[in-house]
């Protein structure tokens, strides 16, 4: 399977979705208090907003290096 560019593109894209939308739903806009519970280190309320921030990050990439 050779990778083209709209591939990778859309592969981006829905990276970033992913992350954004599913970051925001899982964790019900940051209170869901379930989550921080099982990894208070990496699912803490500021590693969740950091997720979400690579989230936009993936999508920019595609912007900056015209993927």
């Amino acid at each position: 399977m050779k990778i083209t560019t709209e591939l990778l593109t859309k592969g981006f894209i829905a990276a970033g979705l992913m992350n954004v939308f599913g970051v925001i739903t899982f964790s019900r806009i940051f209170t869901n208090t379930v989550i921080p519970e099982f990894d208070s280190q990496a699912m803490s309320n500021f590693g969740l907003l950091m997720i979400v921030l690579w989230g936009f990050v993936l999508s920019l990439f595609l912007k900056i290096f015209k993927i």
